[in-house]
């Protein structure tokens, strides 16, 4: 389940009020450090469902398709038998020239995620959900793309106004992601039989409101998205990829110095104790 634009920093100086989130990941594995290959969603997406870098996949229009040179996670899943699916923002783009991904619907029609996941009870599936509603607006209303443009630039306009504006805008993102915990996902966690499935809880990007040049106000979609990145000497340390980790989740083998492989066993020996992976 990957939550469009959701930032692992606070809002104003206090997070979101996310309880179900919590629990889930007090049950699991915790990644306290979190970086994204790009800092919007088609090469986001791309690399972590191959593990290859953005650049080197060369995705950055959501009409392209995916190069064939790389397997993704959506053909490992198929190759190992189990049933594949994606739910995303909106089919015209998303994933509309990625066949492997097969597509069954919009995110924002939550019944017919929760028809398919009954559907597929007792049967080995490999499910992507990609939520839309913690994306500008924030609005947790279904929209088509015309209406969430027209929108998205209300808000946009609003955030160019000023500080005390942009401090709105905030709340209102800080209220979309509380939905998403607590409105949403129960939904989806009632429907998943939990003791059976692996489940991966992440983002494609984080979000930004230029704090880290407050005189440079967010003037596009990609602005709120990328114009806070910042390149440090800690981006050197070592991480854990989604990818080998889906991998193994699969039962696909991995190099025992991939941290996927210790990660499940770790979670596997410990599973009634909370592990936090830093």
């Amino acid at each position: 389940m990957l939550s469009t634009s959701v930032r692992n920093r606070s809002v104003n100086g206090s997070l979101p009020a996310t309880p179900t989130v919590d629990g889930l990941a007090s049950e699991g594995a915790v990644f306290e450090r979190v970086i994204t290959a790009a800092p919007w969603t088609v090469p986001s997406l791309a690399a972590m469902l191959t593990g290859v870098f953005a650049h080197r996949l060369g995705l950055v229009k959501w009409e392209q398709p995916w190069p064939a040179d790389y397997v993704s996670l959506f053909g490992l899943a198929k190759t190992a038998g189990y049933e594949v699916a994606s739910f995303v923002f909106d089919p015209k783009y998303l994933f509309s020239r990625v066949p492997q991904a097969h597509v069954k619907g919009s995110s924002q029609d939550t019944a017919s995620i929760l028809q398919w996941l009954q559907e597929h009870k007792g049967k080995p599936y490999f499910l992507l959900i990609h939520y839309w509603w913690t994306h500008i607006p924030y609005i947790a209303s279904p929209m088509d793309t015309v209406g969430w443009r027209t929108v998205s630039d209300q808000v946009l306009s609003v955030l160019r106004a000023g500080p005390d504006a942009r401090a709105g805008v905030q709340r209102l993102y800080a209220h979309a992601v509380e939905h998403f915990s607590e409105q949403w996902l129960p939904q989806i966690l009632d429907a998943i039989e939990l003791e059976q499935t692996w489940v991966a809880l992440t983002a494609d990007h984080g979000e930004s409101w230029g704090e880290r040049n407050p005189d440079c106000p967010p003037d596009t979609v990609f602005d709120l998205h990328g114009n806070d990145t910042v390149l440090d000497a800690s981006l050197t340390r070592p991480t854990c990829d989604t990818t080998p980790y889906g991998m193994n989740c699969l039962g696909k083998a991995n190099p025992s110095s991939w941290w996927a492989f210790r990660l499940r066993t770790r979670h596997a020996a410990y599973r009634a104790a909370s592990s936090v992976v830093s």
